[in-house]
């Protein structure tokens, strides 16, 4: 697994706001009916029972970002609205329903779909989406864990993108991935802002990434647990070999069947 840090993840500790989105956020979102009814009861904020499922901290924290009371237009709008547009194909937008419960929509092609029943990177991707669009802030410290799962690979790529954008305004970012292309177009992304500068390319600039905005961290499997060991971030992107020694089993394993 590669960790990516991007800036100054050391402020952490100085008053910023962490925001974090557990890897199982597709499944809390699925059940956000009966969390969000336990959520306003832990708060005392419901008379309305609801089993209790045991809720983490991470889950409620999760939740309460879910919750969005502030619907006002964050700092990111524009980002995370011109994302939409190019791998969504459509929107997410949020609503108070019965008993002040929130409602999440998928709308595309003026047709709005509950969120239950879309795709399921529609479901991954909205809770991100939301808080970008509503309530994210520039010293905000996101942990985002796994943001590929369940994305096309060219939308790993604009996923990819549209951290670099945030990151060049101002937002602290902390990935977990196992996504080869996720992984890849951020290594573009630093190549890129090492060697364009900020001039015109396939990359644009407010895509660019300088390496010393960039932490890789790859955690090694050993019989204590894991040993985390950082990666050198250079002029040549973030060193891809956990993922370059899979492709190299696999051809030489191709290399082998068709000699057979």
């Amino acid at each position: 697994m590669i960790t990516l840090a991007m800036r100054s993840i050391l402020n952490y500790h100085s008053g910023k706001r962490g925001v974090y989105f557990p890897a199982e956020r597709g499944g809390l979102v699925m059940a956000q009916r009966s969390l969000t009814l336990h959520y306003y009861n832990m708060r005392g904020n419901s008379h309305i029972s609801s089993p209790d499922p045991n809720l983490t901290s991470v889950a409620t924290g999760f939740l309460e970002t879910l919750l969005i009371p502030n619907r006002g237009k964050g700092e990111f709008m524009d980002i995370a609205t011109r994302f939409e547009k190019m791998a969504m194909r459509g929107t997410i937008t949020i609503r108070t329903g019965p008993n002040n419960m929130p409602d999440i929509f998928f709308i595309q092609n003026n047709e709005e779909f509950p969120l239950h029943m879309s795709a399921s990177s529609i479901k991954d991707l909205a809770p991100f989406l939301l808080y970008l669009k509503h309530v994210a802030k520039r010293s905000d410290v996101v942990i985002l864990e796994e943001p590929e799962t369940c994305l096309h690979p060219t939308n790993q790529m604009l996923l990819a993108r549209l951290l670099a954008q945030l990151i060049n305004r101002g937002m602290n970012i902390i990935v977990t991935t196992h996504g080869p292309f996720f992984l890849e177009q951020l290594s573009n992304c630093v190549v890129a802002g090492e060697n364009r500068k900020g001039k015109p390319g396939p990359i644009s600039a407010e895509e660019q990434l300088k390496k010393d905005n960039v932490a890789a961290y790859n955690f090694v499997s050993s019989k204590n647990g894991y040993k985390i060991e950082q990666l050198e971030v250079d002029d040549e992107g973030i060193p891809q070999y956990e993922f370059t020694k899979v492709y190299d089993n696999l051809y030489n394993e191709l290399l082998e069947l068709e000699r057979d």
